[in-house]
């Protein structure tokens, strides 16, 4: 009796660890990375003064190719990450105040009212494209390779 009471024990806990070990594999192989988790990515609100809300990392640790939006090169783009601005997502919902934050940080002087930033962020939120993103996937623009 006592020898199968053993070996029972003994059997529960080789399944228990290669049940851990197939669970670790599997999440690992096909379950979300830390980044997609909602704690691992700070949002800060919005402000008074207007400044958009911004993300300690780019979620999925992926960021958009902000660059692919009209008025938004290389330098911009690194100023806009810098900012914690990753995703065409957020751009697409700035109201005034925020677009009025962001064009005088930028001191681009109403120059993201004027290009359409934030429609131009919707639509390709949204996966669709637009003329200058069009260009931009071609190569067409050389500002934004």
């Amino acid at each position: 009796m006592g020898y199968m009471i053993f070996q029972t024990l003994i059997l529960l806990l080789a399944a228990f660890i290669v049940g851990c070990i197939l669970g670790y594999w599997l999440k690992r192989t096909f379950g979300a990375s830390n980044t997609d988790s909602p704690t691992a990515v700070a949002v800060s609100p919005v402000p008074a003064d207007g400044r958009p809300e911004s993300l300690a990392a780019p979620i999925g640790g992926t960021k958009d190719d902000l660059k692919r939006i009209k008025g938004v090169g290389k330098v911009i783009e690194d100023k806009l990450n810098g900012l914690g601005i990753f995703h065409f997502s957020q751009i697409a919902e700035w109201g005034a105040d925020e677009i009025t934050w962001v064009d005088g940080y930028l001191s681009f002087k109403g120059r993201i009212e004027r290009d359409g930033w934030a429609n131009q962020a919707k639509t390709l939120t949204e996966g669709g494209e637009t003329n200058f993103s069009k260009r931009v996937d071609k190569g067409e623009v050389a500002s934004s390779s």
